[in-house]
């Protein structure tokens, strides 16, 4: 018998790789684009901070070190992921007002990065 968890992530991929194929045929409108890109790195760092980055390159298993290393990669690429966002977002109606909150404060974003 299929554990509950094993069956909520499986049915959250089929619905990135829908959304995959929707936006590979231009049918996905352009507020769940940036749903779907929140979506994925959201996995991605599940799945990354599953395969344990510290065992693997030094043997041990540290989730402190686990989560530092995720913190900090996230937060490397937060300014670019929300630049590539701007464009796309700018002609969607329904995420526009967290789209502003978002780019109005660059400065604090770049604070908190570092």
């Amino acid at each position: 018998m299929v554990k509950w968890a094993q069956r909520i992530e499986e049915a959250i991929l089929l619905g990135i790789v829908l959304l995959n194929v929707f936006d590979f045929l231009e049918l996905l409108p352009d507020h769940l684009n940036f749903i779907k890109n929140i979506i994925s790195w959201t996995v991605l760092g599940y799945l990354v901070y599953k395969i344990s980055l510290t065992e693997i390159f030094f043997g041990n298993k540290s989730t402190h070190a686990d989560l530092l290393i995720l913190a900090s990669y996230f937060l490397l690429i937060v300014k670019t992921l929300l630049q590539l966002q701007v464009q796309p977002l700018k002609r969607a109606r329904i995420l526009v007002g967290f789209m502003r909150l978002c780019c109005s404060t660059p400065i604090l974003l770049s604070t908190f990065r570092f």
